[in-house]
């Protein structure tokens, strides 16, 4: 059994390369040369007239074949410049349709934008308007709020301006009641001081005037008139030293008395202090408890 080779028979073109065996090639110029130089060197017959017949009719035959060549590339020339501009025109209203395409598109999408805008615009002051809203309910309870917190502010005031003014009262009669006192007391200690003062120098008198005169009668028993001249100038200096002693008393009851009325005047001086705060405290208060209540009218 003979199985036939599915493959074509491989076989080999040699082309040969050698300069011998090759021809140069020729350019356009050597050609025509070439030409001309075969058309020269040709021998000239002269044509009979059925060749110069058939010759002139070749020639007509071959310009009209010419003119029909002209005129069929002028038309095809023609067909493609109308071709062209028809497929221009087409390019044109196909550019235009996409403009206008476009536009439309543009527009519309510009309309969807705008609406969108005015839908999110409503929504925005919707929102304003509720937040407003409720930014007034608020502002409304917190004033609410504040009323009654003044009111009851209001109320505590007056609770404690009543009774900061009954304390102060309490503390006025206390104060003047201890006022009393204490000048009932210093005048009690003033006239003690001043009967004490008065007794002491009484005693002290009569203690010098009798240790004075027992002295002058010794002196007198048994004493020379010269011991007698000195004793009169002991008495006469006891004398002084008891106008100084009675000058000394003077100025110091004067002492006394001014003490005794500065210490008054200071206790007064304090009276009239302490009325005069208690009268601004009252003052505050009843100026505080106005302003309270303007506040809680307004």
């Amino acid at each position: 059994m003979v199985v036939e080779n599915a493959y074509p028979a491989a076989f080999r073109i040699d082309v040969p390369v050698d300069n011998d065996l090759l021809q140069e090639p020729c350019t356009p110029e050597d050609v025509a040369y070439n030409k001309r130089l075969r058309l020269k060197n040709r021998p000239r017959t002269p044509k009979s007239p059925e060749e110069l017949q058939r010759i002139d009719e070749k020639s007509q035959t071959l310009r009209a074949l010419h003119l029909e060549a002209v005129q069929a590339r002028a038309s095809r020339e023609s067909q493609r410049a109308l071709e062209a501009k028809d497929r221009r025109l087409r390019a044109q209203h196909d550019a235009r349709e996409r403009m206008l395409d476009r536009l439309d598109n543009a527009a519309e999408r510009g309309a969807l934008k705008g609406e969108e805008k005015r839908r999110e615009t409503h929504d925005k002051a919707r929102l304003r308007e509720l937040r407003a809203e409720e930014a007034k309910q608020a502002r409304e309870a917190m004033q609410h709020a504040r009323n009654e917190k003044l009111a009851f502010a209001s109320d505590r005031v007056e609770e404690s301006s009543r009774r900061a003014a009954s304390i102060l009262q309490a503390n006025a009669a206390k104060n003047a009641n201890v006022v009393k006192r204490a000048l009932a007391v210093v005048a009690a200690n003033k006239e003690q001081q001043r009967e004490a003062a008065a007794d002491s120098a009484t005693r002290l008198d009569a203690k010098i005037a009798a240790a004075s005169q027992r002295r002058l009668e010794h002196l007198e028993s048994a004493v020379s008139p010269r011991a007698a001249s000195r004793m009169e100038m002991a008495r006469v200096e006891l004398a002084r030293l008891d106008l100084e002693r009675l000058d000394r008393k003077l100025e110091l009851d004067r002492s006394i008395a001014a003490a005794t009325e500065r210490r008054e005047n200071n206790i007064e001086s304090r009276v009239d202090r302490a009325r005069s705060s208690a009268s601004r405290v009252l003052a505050a208060h009843d100026t505080k408890a106005q302003l309270a209540v303007k506040e809680k009218a307004e």
